[in-house]
């Protein structure tokens, strides 16, 4: 006879165990949705730049303009972010009011509901250009980046999402990189791109299973090298927009299946030649905010449709000029 849950009779423990492993006790959670978030930057007014506390919010599925949400507690740039659909969390970033510089500090807000972001935790240590990723079971995910006076780092961290708290030790990168960007579906962390030294772009993707620490294992290439990518993803494609190729700014936007490893293959060109950009989809559009065209910081933002190879397409406007922002999306 099949043993039952407590507490249920009627439940079978094999409908109760669906999801096996470290997986077993998390519900799957979306880590996208039909808003999209943008947090932080550098920008402002031209000609009178600064580090950005705002956030914005935009609906993915219209083109349309980006009203402001709230506030960080600080302002910063070079920050990445994370959400299990309901709840967005910022990691770590540069601003001049955080010690030394950069910081480890974690905000959070519910994206369904407007206002100012409030402190979550902090990361294991201070970084600024990380990368993220969430996943299907509400785990966020900081990779890399570069702290005060040291090379760049290889170090990985994460945090239950729906639980505010401390950043744990996940494993290291297989290349320590900073200025690059992750995307993921429901089990898997890709990065991308990134500096590997001052002035050198690479083309490493690496990858990790979400719900296993561990370290990186290598996944292929971009399709050209390059750092400040944006990223977003679908529940099975990865995308990065742009970036830089020292001294100038790239469009090029390229693609790969996250389950399957391998290089990236060409999908389109960003509207223009853009690096910084920050990325947030609803898994059937993806959207690029912001970012740098030499010289200036912009507050325009392009779409693709995530199944479809093919250029971008404006999509409206943040409520300022912001570069190197923290983007992702949720309901």
């Amino acid at each position: 006879m099949a043993i039952r849950s407590l507490g249920n009779s009627k439940v079978r423990y094999a409908a109760v165990l669906k999801e096996s492993g470290a997986r077993a006790a998390y519900k799957f959670r979306p880590w996208y949705g039909n808003r999209g978030i943008f947090a932080g930057g550098y920008g402002g007014a031209p000609g009178s730049y600064s580090y950005q506390v705002t956030i914005n919010y935009e609906e993915i599925t219209t083109s349309s303009n980006a009203a402001d949400f709230g506030d960080l507690t600080a302002g910063r740039q070079y920050l990445s972010a994370a959400s299990n659909e309901s709840r967005a969390i910022f990691m770590g970033g540069d601003g001049p009011s955080l010690q030394p510089g950069k910081t480890a500090l974690i905000d959070y807000i519910t994206i369904g509901t407007t206002g100012n972001a409030s402190e979550f935790g902090d990361l294991t240590e201070p970084c600024e250009a990380p990368a993220s990723c969430s996943d299907g079971y509400g785990r966020g995910i900081r990779a890399g980046g570069q702290y005060p006076g040291t090379n760049y780092r290889d170090s990985i961290d994460y945090v239950t999402i729906s639980n505010k708290g401390y950043a744990t030790d996940f494993g290291n990168l297989a290349t320590a990189a900073n200025q690059f960007q992750g995307c993921n579906d429901k089990t898997r962390g890709v990065f991308g791109g990134g500096n590997v030294s001052p002035g050198t772009e690479t083309n490493v993707i690496q990858y990790i299973t979400t719900q296993t620490p561990s370290n990186a294992t290598d996944f292929g290439d971009l399709s050209v090298a390059r750092s400040q990518v944006g990223a977003c993803s679908s529940r099975t494609r990865g995308v990065w927009s742009g970036g830089a190729i020292d001294p100038a700014y790239s469009n090029v936007i390229d693609y790969v299946t996250i389950q399957t490893t391998g290089n990236a293959t060409d999908f389109g060109d960003c509207t223009s030649q853009r690096g910084r950009q920050a990325g947030a989809s609803n898994s059937i559009r993806g959207l690029f905010a912001g970012g740098q065209e030499a010289p200036a910081k912009v507050n325009a933002t392009q779409y693709i449709t995530l199944a479809t190879p093919g250029n971008a397409t404006d999509a409206g406007d943040l409520t300022i000029d912001t570069a190197a922002a923290g983007g992702c999306s949720g309901t």
